[in-house]
């Protein structure tokens, strides 16, 4: 019996690691559909409350055939909070893609890995290991050469809007693994996108006096469209909906090492896609970012 009950468990981690699998190559073109719907007309703000918007209504079926799930005590203010969280750090993404390159908007936002156990020592108090402070160090000096121009004197902005992203979907990675463990993964994935994209309007609403950018015709036109729905149906509803399922039956360190290859995914789709260039010293940067997440998910076991 016991046998029985193992094989089945194993069964789900595979099934669930295969979820996150897929959710890191939509994401990974998700980067490319963004970088292409950020024309210089289309304000950020507006396509990433869009982008949430659309994913919201495509969750709606499973919002109804989960419904009773909605009466657990909790669920409602636990959704609310990572919708909040998701809200900020992808508009910091979507910013930092359209000041920087599709490419370096994947691998430094992937930092978030590496930033995962540091802010579970900051929020629940979890031992801050040796490994952790030396892998963040690796990840900053990648970003440095990542993001510094040729002269090693500047920084893009959109790479320090990217950071601040990587810094937020830390924070979501966090409580999301600790929420889904006692919620329904799924309803919790499509309740954190209803209430992010609540959240998004909002603060693309509050932007609008700011920035005087309003509803341009470009948003109207198909190719935005399709952009948008790419991103809201796919990158959006289904991408969280697989990662809350993934981090309910694969612990938390295999999750992170599967989640990180997000980054890679990225870069490969901007060099095909976007005909994207990396120069040598970016090169070096990205592997170093890269090594330093695999070392912060590494276990010997």
């Amino acid at each position: 019996m016991m046998d029985a009950v193992k094989r089945n468990d194993g069964g789900k981690v595979k099934v669930a690691s295969a979820a996150m699998v897929l959710a890191v190559i939509i994401w990974g073109f998700s980067y490319v559909v963004t970088k292409l719907a950020l024309n210089g007309e289309v304000p950020p703000l507006l396509v990433s409350a869009a982008g949430y918007t659309v994913g919201s209504v495509a969750g709606v079926p499973i919002l109804i055939w989960k419904h009773k799930e909605l009466r657990r005590q909790g669920v409602l203010l636990e959704g609310a909070v990572l919708g909040a969280i998701l809200a900020v750090a992808r508009d910091f993404q979507t910013i930092g893609c359209g000041l920087s390159t599709a490419g370096k908007n994947a691998f430094i936002t992937a930092v978030y890995v590496v930033l995962t156990p540091v802010f579970m020592w900051i929020l629940l108090k979890q031992k801050l290991t040796v490994k952790t402070m030396v892998t963040a160090v690796m990840a900053l000096a990648g970003i440095g050469l990542v993001s510094l121009n040729e002269s090693m004197t500047g920084i893009n902005l959109g790479d320090v809007f990217t950071f601040l992203a990587a810094i937020g979907f830390a924070i979501h990675i966090v409580y999301n693994g600790r929420f889904a463990k006692r919620h329904d993964a799924v309803l919790l994935g499509i309740l954190q996108v209803d209430f992010a994209a609540l959240f998004s309007i909002m603060l693309y609403l509050i932007s609008i006096p700011v920035t005087g950018q309003g509803i341009p015709a470009a948003f109207f036109t198909a190719p935005m469209i399709g952009c948008i729905c790419y991103s809201g149906v796919l990158g959006i509803c289904i991408g969280f909906v697989l990662q809350s399922y993934g981090q309910r039956y694969v612990e938390q360190s295999k999750a992170a090492m599967i989640l990180a290859m997000e980054s890679v995914s990225g870069a490969i789709f901007s060099v095909i896609c976007l005909h994207e260039i990396f120069s040598f010293r970016m090169i070096i940067g990205c592997v170093i970012i890269f090594a330093a997440i695999m070392l912060s998910t590494y276990q010997k076991k």
